[in-house]
């Protein structure tokens, strides 16, 4: 059994996986038929009846004609397999002589009703080899990448999720097994590993080329880290944020070149920070958000890429660290839930770049942290499973229209951190985690 980092880092809960860090004093955290229309029309006698009142009939036999035509309308059956709504009026015009002209209107509705299929959980094909904390990437191809991870130990498995036929299959494996790194897909479709631990803290990269199936060494970070952030910014480049190497939260950044395959120093974080966020916002700038330090964080900063620095923007009402950060389609930053080192948070709150402020939203109906966040197709925000004491099934919709969470279908089975990827068909596919053991567990959520 190897050295795993501990100190004065947060773990989860107790009896726990393997090698995760400690919070503080290091304890655990624990949708007519022709026939049946016509019907209508090619009861000709009942039409000539009507018309001929003026030579023939009484007011008595006009009403009897009336009721005999508002017969053969009522007869007419209507299907409510094939019909969703009925609307159908027939207007008689009556010319007695030239005194009068009568119209008479008859109007027959149907209403269908439609309910929209439940959003589901579905079990999918399960992994080779159980993991949590590995990433997930969904390529170019639309397979999803998952790499590394711990299963009592770094793994260098990677695997592949093909969605067309719901299964896995082993691809290259890592130069070096690792867990707690990050995955960037590049905009050469290829993946970007960087840091992690096994055994220590690692500073090397590796890049995943999907054309070959094979991993390949890239340049070393000048600073090895785990519990960083990675983000792709528009010119192409990697921004590596934070992260801890052991001894503490480090303000560092680094950038990324995929044309050199080399890491240069960029201007560092004003706060250390790890277990922390790092989103791309509309503008091209990278907003960093909460974490821990030694201390729960609430502030946040922004990454501007073109003068390479850091500056201090408004900080969340409630600091937090392992929460989620997802950027909306109004271009606002959702946060939701993680832990403030003392409590479970149920809160969310809203980044407006505009202003640089955040606010109070809805609150989430359980609260949770190291559990995942999916932007769907629809707009809403997906978030599924966590820890909170227990490890949870349970997921949640966001809807950036109101404000407002709203319980959805739970998982098959609890987990905590484990990925969430979003597929073109639109489902999301959640894989591995942990939950009193490591999962190799796959599902399927349709919206």
């Amino acid at each position: 059994m190897y050295n795993q980092p501990y100190a004065n880092h947060w773990m989860p809960p107790n009896n726990h996986f393997e090698g995760a860090p400690r919070i503080g004093n290091g304890q655990r955290w624990a949708k007519p038929t022709s026939d049946e229309t016509s019907s209508v029309f090619t009861k000709s006698e009942n039409f000539d009846e009507l018309r001929n009142i003026g030579t023939k009939g009484t007011t008595n036999d006009f009403q009897r004609s009336i009721a005999k035509t508002f017969a053969i309308v009522a007869g007419i059956a209507l299907s409510v397999v094939t019909l969703a709504a009925l609307a159908m009026s027939t207007y008689l015009m009556i010319a007695f002589g030239n005194m009068w002209t009568t119209t008479i209107a008859t109007t027959v509705t149907t209403t269908i009703t439609t309910t929209t299929p439940p959003s589901v959980w579905t079990i999918t094909d399960s992994l080779s080899i159980g993991r949590n904390q590995h990433t997930a990437s969904t390529l170019v191809n639309g397979k999803v990448l998952v790499a590394g991870g711990s299963s009592g130990g770094a793994l260098s498995n990677a695997q592949l999720y093909d969605a067309s036929t719901g299964v896995w299959t082993i691809t290259g494996s890592l130069n070096i097994p690792r867990y707690q790194h990050t995955a960037s897909l590049l905009a050469n479709g290829k993946v970007l590993l960087v840091g992690g631990y096994y055994y220590s803290f690692l500073a090397n990269a590796e890049l995943y080329d999907p054309s070959t199936e094979v991993w390949t060494v890239t340049g070393s970070m000048n600073i090895a880290r785990y519990q960083h952030t990675a983000s792709v910014l528009a010119n192409g480049r990697v921004l590596v944020a934070g992260g801890d190497d052991g001894g503490g939260a480090l303000t560092s950044t680094e950038l990324y070149d995929p044309s050199t395959g080399l890491w240069t120093i960029t201007s560092g974080l004003n706060t250390g920070r790890y277990q922390h966020t790092a989103t791309i916002l509309t503008n091209g700038k990278v907003l960093a958000v909460g974490g821990y330090n030694g201390g729960v964080l609430s502030s946040a900063e922004l990454y501007d890429p073109s003068t390479g620095s850091w500056t201090n923007t408004g900080s969340l009402n409630t600091g937090r660290f392992s929460h989620t950060a997802t950027i909306l389609t109004n271009g606002k930053v959702l946060v939701a839930g993680g832990n403030n080192g003392g409590f479970i948070l149920t809160s969310a709150e809203l980044y407006d770049p505009s202003t640089g402020l955040w606010t109070n939203t809805g609150s989430l109906n359980i609260g949770r942290y190291s559990h995942t966040a999916t932007i769907l197709a629809t707009g809403k925000v997906l978030v599924s499973g966590g820890f909170n004491g227990a490890t949870l099934t349970t997921a949640e919709l966001y809807d950036p229209s109101t404000g407002l969470w709203t319980s959805t279908a739970s998982l098959n089975a609890a987990r905590y951190l484990h990925t969430a990827s979003l597929l073109a068909n639109g489902k999301v596919l959640v894989a591995g985690g942990y939950n009193g053991g490591v999962l190799n567990t796959a599902e399927l959520y349709q919206p």
